[in-house]
């Protein structure tokens, strides 16, 4: 299969957009419940440091969520985890 076809199905596929390295730091079972800070891109502010909560990852409509406790709005919040950029520090 040549680079073209190989770059096509992975755009494609579901979740090609989430940043695997953030994922995989999602994932792990020992950061949940703990106090993070992150790198997201909001589609009303742009780009954003916001600390949250980690609760759990669940998916719906071909799309990744975080379920999670938001300090800048006091309240639980689900963000889509292709907009998290980076996680600054845990």
């Amino acid at each position: 299969m040549d680079e073209n076809k190989i770059d096509y199905v992975n755009s494609t596929a579901f979740f090609a957009n989430v940043d695997k390295d953030v994922l995989k730091q999602l994932s792990n079972p020992n950061l949940y419940g703990k106090k993070v800070q992150i790198k997201y891109l909001s589609p009303k502010q742009g780009e954003e440091i916001i600390d949250i909560v980690v609760g759990e990852i669940s998916s719906s409509q071909g799309k990744m969520y975080l379920s999670c406790y938001n300090y800048k709005y006091n309240a639980n919040s689900i963000l889509n985890v292709e907009r998290i950029r980076e996680i600054k520090t845990i």
